[in-house]
């Protein structure tokens, strides 16, 4: 997987891992975990992966994290990886092809079948194997920070191959001291004067949804921060937290029912769930695979766990790099609009990953 044999390995949240105990797919063998560690990446579409690591220590400030982040043998900086532009990346759907699928989602809506859905598109490029994923990591998060940005790199038997890097801004999930919160986004601009009321409307939607269903399923959820300005480089998101006590509650600290009640999130599927899963895969010609899943740990032995969206983020397979990029469309989407919001989440990584190679 990586060149220089650094696999096995992961970062994200303060926990970096190395080496795998055992695998698991948290999808099809739903025993609870009891002990250990776990880096988790479950695909949105397929696995839900889950590594047992051998050994892991806290390092909250990644640039403190040796083994993780400290530059290969032989330099003082990440190696230079050879991407091509962003003008060279094939899309899984064209403007054109995009931009049709968005009136199919209105028309959908306007029936009354749907409140609204996510409509993603998969660009890819084909690339030499990549140096280790923490040597992306370290190249990316310098220009773009992100609360949950990481890096996975395994390779290992049982199990997947998988190379993930992330700059993600959003939390899928986290338990910390008795308490399960989750923070969708919906709503993105170039800048806050450039929000639409369409992008507030489409935030509560989405949090609402979120807490039905957590009601739904026991959970005493409330919201306690409504529609948040956050900033990122080179634009602003909306941002709504949802929080509810997991002490006594009847799903508990059972990991994979924990997944299965917040995965995917419906940030990035769509209103109601799970009907809004069933126009994805009409509508959208390649499998997402860890795209718009969740990544993270989960720790058995504390019951706590802090997992994050996979958007904003590439990951590697046979050749190809990957980076995934979509918008959420509702009643009052504008198709160009929405194509246009995809090019700006997309542009900026990728950029970076072209002038690493220059």
């Amino acid at each position: 997987m990586s060149c220089d044999g650094e696999s096995n390995q992961f970062w994200f949240q303060g926990q970096h891992g190395v080496g795998v105990r055992q695998y698991r797919d948290l999808r099809s063998n739903s025993g609870n975990l009891t002990q250990g560690l776990w880096a988790i990446v479950a695909e949105f579409d397929g696995p839900w992966h889950a590594w047992e690591v051998s050994s892991s220590h806290w390092c909250e400030d990644p640039s403190t994290c040796e083994i993780a982040l400290t530059a290969p043998s032989g330099g003082d900086t990440p190696p230079a990886w050879a991407v091509a532009p962003g003008s060279q990346w094939a899309s899984s759907l064209t403007q054109e092809g995009y931009q049709e699928q968005v009136n199919v989602i209105k028309d959908t809506i306007a029936n009354g079948d749907l409140e609204q859905v996510n409509l993603c598109r998969i660009l890819s490029v084909e690339a030499t194997p990549p140096p280790p994923a923490r040597a992306v990591y370290s190249l990316i998060a310098p220009h773009h920070p992100a609360p949950y940005a990481g890096w996975f790199d395994f390779d290992h038997e049982p199990g997947p191959n998988l190379w993930l890097v992330s700059a993600s801004p959003e939390l899928a999930f986290s338990v910390t001291g008795g308490v399960l919160r989750t923070a969708p986004i919906k709503g993105t601009a170039p800048t806050a004067s450039e929000l639409l009321e369409k992008d507030f409307t489409e935030n509560r939607l989405v949090t609402q949804a979120v807490v039905d269903r957590m009601r739904s399923h026991g959970f005493e959820a409330e919201v306690v921060s409504d529609c948040a300005i956050e900033e990122h480089p080179g634009l602003v998101q909306l941002v709504s937290t949802v929080e509810a006590p997991v002490a006594n509650n009847r799903v508990g600290l059972d990991w994979a029912n924990l997944l299965s009640l917040l995965h995917p999130p419906l940030s990035v599927s769509g209103v109601p769930f799970p009907k809004s899963l069933d126009i994805v895969k009409s509508l959208e010609p390649t499998p997402r695979g860890p795209y718009c899943g969740a990544m993270g740990w989960i720790d058995a032995e504390t019951g706590e766990a802090r997992l994050g969206v996979v958007i904003r983020s590439f990951w590697w397979n046979d050749g190809v790099l990957h980076f995934g990029t979509g918008a959420g469309i509702t009643a009052q989407s504008q198709a160009e609009g929405e194509w246009n919001e995809t090019e700006l989440k997309a542009r900026g990584l990728i950029n970076l990953l072209e002038e690493s190679g220059r």
